[in-house]
């Protein structure tokens, strides 16, 4: 059984879901990653549909019909080209807002070498700067799956401060490991910052990777 890294975003729930979509691809192409699977030939892309229960191999046009008529709900998967390296990411509207999820597969990570596993992770937080500069979602959430019975409910590992000094002030402690805030954007006015180093799940245990 896979865990996951999850970026939640909540956005205004006045605005129609293909108001958002179209701004999701925007930040998935501003961060290198694309519809079609690299290791097909047919230029076609894949997601999970939840009506059918199983992968769909499509192009972008049908895709782009099966969001537009509104009879599924998609689990779209992004493609970091000539790789293997995806994101997954699906919109669904709660009673006061919109919810984006942005999930990455533990899996994906290669323990054997460390700039592989920096890249997947500098890509998956570029994903989310990304999309925070082109949603300006109401609220986010960096965490790992919460299933990880080890890993705190209650830690954000994305903060979003108004002063360098407020972020910088703030030192944790997770598994004996001292952890700093480390500014990765300055949006809207708003200092986005992870920590630093990065807890990193790694199947059974946990380790921290220092961000370049």
């Amino acid at each position: 059984m896979s865990d996951y890294l999850y970026a939640c975003f909540f956005l205004e729930s006045s605005k129609e879901k293909m108001y958002w979509w179209p701004l999701i691809f925007e930040a998935m192409h501003k961060s290198l990653l694309r519809f079609p699977v690299p290791q097909r030939n047919d230029h076609k892309g894949v997601y999970f549909s939840t009506t059918e229960g199983d992968d769909i191999y499509c192009s972008f046009r049908d895709l782009w019909s099966t969001i537009y008529d509104d009879h599924d709900d998609v689990l779209v998967s992004f493609w970091l080209p000539n790789s293997a390296f995806y994101v997954q990411v699906s919109l669904a509207q709660n009673n006061d807002f919109w919810q984006l999820d942005i999930t990455l597969d533990e899996g994906m990570f290669n323990a054997d070498s460390i700039d592989d596993t920096k890249l997947l992770l500098n890509t998956f937080i570029n994903c989310s700067i990304n999309l925070y500069a082109i949603c300006n979602p109401i609220q986010v959430r960096l965490y790992w799956d919460e299933d990880i019975s080890t890993f705190p409910k209650q830690l954000n590992l994305l903060q979003m401060t108004n002063s360098l000094e407020e972020a910088q002030s703030q030192i944790l402690s997770f598994r004996d490991q001292q952890l700093h805030w480390r500014e990765v954007a300055l949006i809207y006015n708003t200092k986005l910052s992870v920590l630093d180093p990065f807890p990193l799940w790694e199947g059974n245990s946990w380790g921290f990777i220092s961000l370049p």
